[in-house]
């Protein structure tokens, strides 16, 4: 299971104030979006794979080595059963607020039970390093359930390749960022952290380096226990958010951030829930669905010839 947030360009209220001036940047201002929570649930049979395979697939190295044929790999099994729901906070008609959180991780939690009710199969959780994401999957999965906690690879890579410009020549970049990785994908993350706050203590950098060398530090410190990416690879398990970084695309930015879109929070939240619908290929079910229920609103007496005792001389 999975879950990240894409924001939503919009539409500015009528009391906003006009718009003075414009900085340039592409996209509507940041107060102008509202943060859609996404989550996703699939199955997936084990996929083992070596340091070297995932180094393989991040880089192409630049070193001059010359390489043995490639043995053949197994490919990956496509995701299982995938489904997929998206929220935005909102308020109710009782003007409550519905945080997404509360909507999403409540959700995730039902569907991992649902698939797995004996709780036999470890569940694997992959998102970025935001703190409440995780909390709220403890409170969703419970304290019984086997969970394994795996901090999405892809955002440690980026804040990887940020170190390595404060510390490492352009030249060495690519060469660095394969040493780099190649130490957590060995299960070296606390090695690594160590070496760089070392390496900010007695280089000369600037203030501004030094503060984000050690905010990087600290974001790793706080994610070492799930960081395992040797354990992982070994045991098969996934250690990139692909699948929901691919549903935010699809679901939230391919169909509400087209060019000079702006939503209310209503007619976004219908259409997220649409396309979710047809993701989760329930599109026949929910029409389905649909048509008895307007019939009922629009024709709420036609089913009274069904429990009405007509005597037959009348109906005749």
């Amino acid at each position: 299971m999975s879950a990240d947030g894409k924001g939503v360009p919009m539409r500015k209220p009528a009391e906003a104030p006009p718009i003075q001036a414009h900085d340039g940047h592409r996209g509507p201002p940041k107060e102008r979006k509202k943060m859609a929570l996404v989550g996703a649930v699939y199955d997936a049979q084990p996929h083992v794979r070596s340091a070297a395979d995932v180094l393989e697939s991040l880089f192409r190295s630049p070193l001059p080595v010359k390489k043995a044929e490639p043995e053949p790999r197994e490919e990956r099994k496509a995701p299982i059963a995938k489904a997929v729901r998206a929220c935005l906070t909102q308020k109710a008609a009782n003007d409550q607020e519905i945080n997404a959180r509360e909507v999403i991780f409540p959700w995730l939690g039902e569907q991992v039970r649902l698939r797995d009710p004996d709780g036999h199969k470890p569940v694997v959780v992959v998102m970025d390093g935001q703190a409440c994401l995780w909390s709220d999957t403890q409170a969703a999965l419970g304290e019984t359930r086997t969970r394994v906690e795996v901090l999405d690879f892809l955002h440690v890579t980026e804040k990887l390749w940020e170190l390595t410009h404060i510390f490492d020549e352009p030249a060495q970049h690519r060469i660095k960022m394969d040493g780099y990785v190649s130490m957590l994908l060995h299960g070296q993350a606390r090695e690594l952290t160590v070496w760089f706050r070392h390496e900010a203590k007695t280089r000369p950098l600037a203030t501004a380096d030094v503060r984000r060398v050690e905010s990087i530090c600290g974001y790793f410190e706080h994610n070492w226990e799930r960081m395992r990416y040797d354990q992982y690879l070994a045991a098969g398990y996934p250690i990139a958010s692909g699948v929901i970084e691919g549903a935010c695309r699809h679901v939230v930015k391919d169909r509400l951030e087209r060019t000079g879109m702006h939503w209310t929070v209503p007619g976004a939240q219908a259409m997220l829930q649409l396309r979710c619908i047809a993701i989760n290929q329930q599109w026949e079910e929910f029409t389905a669905f649909r048509v008895r229920r307007e019939s009922a609103r629009l024709y709420p007496h036609t089913t009274l010839y069904e429990v009405e005792d007509w005597p037959i001389p009348m109906a005749a």
